[in-house]
């Protein structure tokens, strides 16, 4: 791929990108010297790519949590301006202030845990983003034009956000999700219901009390353990004291057999000699 462009999501500027391997270029197309700014830009764009699964598996799960119909979830630059989305059908929707209020919790959950973090108060309309829908492009109306909230009543749903965020349940499912989006593929409705349920699913059956049934077995298993652990100790033990015992011997047969080696020597006979000749 040669002089394929993409442009920033937020700067509205167009980067070209360039096969980088030596197979993907002609000797024509030679790397040109470095540029700083684009460089810093590669980072930032590639930080941004590598958080998008998260941030739209989080719009996606905290949505169905809501009961919005969710349509589709994707991470692999869909359109332009944009790194990733999430479609609602909100067709039949009655917007209640509780239901904007729920919808405004959808689009907070997307930049929860995130470096940046959700928008800062004042929202605003005009966010930078070169898209006509950016997600504080839609929440600034939702706050400022329908529910007409201040920034406490803001700084409210945000921590609403933040506790559905942190559920361990919706931390599954997003989890499960953001995978899936991360390998580039795109999940239909169906897809996202099935994966948030079986995440679900797994987190209920690891935190539901247990029955008398499974804590004895639990228990039993726990005495098996602890005593194959015991019997794997004492093995390791034994082991350590048979080599220690044989590096004892070792060592004493060879300190003999020097001795033995010495005495046997002329020199050390004649001395010997001479000794118990005086």
């Amino acid at each position: 791929m040669t002089g394929a462009r993409w442009q920033h999501p937020e700067t509205g500027e167009e980067i070209t990108f360039t096969d980088a391997r030596v197979w993907g270029r002609s000797s024509e197309d030679q790397p040109e010297p470095a540029d700083v700014t684009a460089t810093s830009e590669y980072k930032h764009l590639a930080a941004e790519m590598a958080a998008t699964p998260s941030h739209e598996a989080r719009h996606a799960v905290v949505g169905m949590f809501l009961n919005f119909k969710t349509l589709q979830a994707r991470a692999d630059l869909p359109e332009d301006h944009t790194l990733g989305a999430v479609q609602f059908d909100f067709s039949g929707e009655q917007w209640t202030r509780l239901r904007l209020a729920e919808y405004a919790v959808t689009l907070l959950a997307g930049s929860i845990g995130e470096k940046a973090g959700p928008p800062a108060w004042p929202l605003r309309a005009d966010d930078g983003m070169a898209g006509e829908h950016s997600d504080e492009k839609v929440l600034a109306h939702i706050i400022n034009d329908e529910l007409r909230l201040d920034e406490k009543q803001y700084g409210g749903l945000v921590d609403v956000a933040r506790m559905a965020v942190e559920h361990p349940g919706i931390k599954r499912a997003t989890d499960f999700i953001a995978t899936m989006l991360d390998v580039g593929v795109t999940l239909d409705g169906r897809m996202l219901s099935d994966l948030a349920h079986t995440a679900w699913k797994t987190f209920e059956e690891e935190t539901r009390p247990r029955t008398q049934d499974e804590l004895d077995n639990a228990d039993m298993r726990e005495q098996h353990r602890r005593w194959m652990t015991g019997v794997l100790d004492a093995g390791i033990q034994y082991a350590e004291e048979q080599a220690e015992e044989k590096e004892l011997r070792r060592r004493g047969d060879q300190l003999v057999s020097e001795l033995e080696s010495q005495l046997s020597q002329p020199a050390a006979t004649k001395q010997l000699g001479q000794y118990t000749g005086r």
